[in-house]
């Protein structure tokens, strides 16, 4: 198991943090507290001693499984760096075979990731991330129609 998320009161996470830890112990398992983060406003004070040896993290720069759970800065920065890294991957796409660059590009690159972003937060960078007609363009070097492009299955 890589990543675990706990959500509730203070009380039922520390139980629910014990539960882990005295189980994983048995199957030869450690939680990795350098690693744990507690999500929870600023000035909240935390009474269980294992909780408090949590990272902090307020809510505004909480991300789960890579994704941020507020819109806000962090929203912004994240699609920032998925989009730089959609942009690199379209103009290397070209370099090999269409059906190849195609599948590619819609399973990988970060293109279901930010779209999931994207529409979860209701961004104003969804209608810019939904023109990628120029870059389907060039990695499948075909000129699609505005009918092509609607019946398109992203």
């Amino acid at each position: 198991m890589d990543d675990l998320t706990v959500g509730g009161p203070e009380y039922i996470v520390d139980r629910d943090i014990a539960e882990v830890t005295s189980t994983s112990a048995n199957l030869s398992l450690c939680l990795n507290v350098e690693k744990c983060e507690i999500v929870h406003r600023h000035g909240t004070v935390i009474k269980s001693a294992v909780l408090g040896s949590f990272t902090p993290v307020t809510p505004d720069d909480a991300m789960l499984l890579g994704a941020p759970l507020l819109p806000g800065k962090k929203l912004d920065i994240t699609l920032d760096m998925c989009c730089s890294t959609l942009s690199r991957a379209v103009s290397r796409l070209s370099h090999i075979e269409a059906y190849e660059a195609l599948v590619s590009l819609r399973s990988c690159f970060c293109a279901p990731k930010i779209q999931h972003i994207l529409r979860c937060h209701g961004h104003q960078a969804l209608t810019t991330f939904d023109d990628r007609k120029s870059g389907l363009k060039l990695v499948t070097n075909c000129d699609l129609s505005d009918l092509q492009w609607l019946i398109q299955a992203w």
